[in-house]
């Protein structure tokens, strides 16, 4: 039983000094140096300018394993990101707030209705930044969420990728990528095609939540086409849900 506790009590401690080197080591000054290294092309910088940088408050949506890249590109912008409420959220959290960026907390399953009014009140001054598959996937599947808050405010999707053409991929549910240092990296941005009407039902909802992952795929394996990569099969559309018995 002493040997189980101090088993514990060792995890417990290895875990908190992880978590303390993830915000203050990782999430800081070395973040800073290895972000600055990268090369990041944006496939229309006009667009990026109309769309985030000088258009009005929007609803970014980037896919968990893509994030890095815009916290370089928009360090300091002030943008409220969306972390979850969980352990490695808190690292996350503590890491692009030192970047920056403003935090509001909560998912689609844990103080999710607290996170969207949080976000609401948010994108009336500013943009909102949203990984719609996290925090822990299907890898590539968008939750409502975005959509809930695009039809609550009347603010427009605007969908966003990055791809780096030297990576490492992690042996996490979204297979995070961490660009390597000094690598070439493609971003893109684009707006949503179609636009979400305010107090839209639940079906109208799901139609547009169906499309707008379909469009977020395609511009994300497109982004790994131009740095030479053969996109993840995750990418690949959902099979519709199978009809219910008569």
């Amino acid at each position: 039983m002493r040997r189980m506790g101090r088993r514990s009590r060792l995890k417990r401690w290895r875990r908190q000094l992880l978590r303390w080197l993830g915000i203050h080591v990782v999430g800081g000054p070395l973040l800073r140096l290895w972000a600055a290294t990268w090369r990041i092309e944006w496939e229309d910088e006009a667009a990026v300018r109309r769309l985030v940088d000088e258009g009005d408050p929007a609803i970014l949506c980037f896919w968990h394993n893509r994030m890095l890249p815009f916290v370089r590109t928009h360090r300091g912008s002030g943008i409220c990101v969306l972390v979850s409420r969980h352990g490695d959220g808190e690292v996350i959290a503590r890491m692009i707030e030192k970047a920056g960026f403003r935090t509001a907390r909560g998912s689609s399953s844990r103080g999710g209705a607290a996170a969207l009014r949080a976000l609401a009140k948010a994108v009336r001054e500013r943009h909102v930044a949203i990984t719609p598959d996290g925090p822990r996937g299907p890898r590539y599947r968008m939750k409502p969420g975005a959509l809930q808050l695009a039809a609550l405010t009347g603010r427009p999707l605007v969908l966003a990728s990055a791809s780096a053409v030297s990576r490492w991929q992690l042996r996490s549910w979204d297979r995070f990528e961490l660009p390597r240092p000094f690598s070439r990296i493609r971003a893109s941005v684009r707006p949503f095609s179609q636009p979400v009407p305010e107090g839209a039902d639940a079906e109208t909802l799901e139609r547009l939540r169906l499309a707008a992952e379909r469009e977020l795929a395609a511009l994300t394996a497109a982004t790994d086409r131009a740095v030479g990569h053969e996109p993840d099969p995750a990418l690949q559309p959902a099979p519709p849900a199978a009809p219910c018995a008569p």
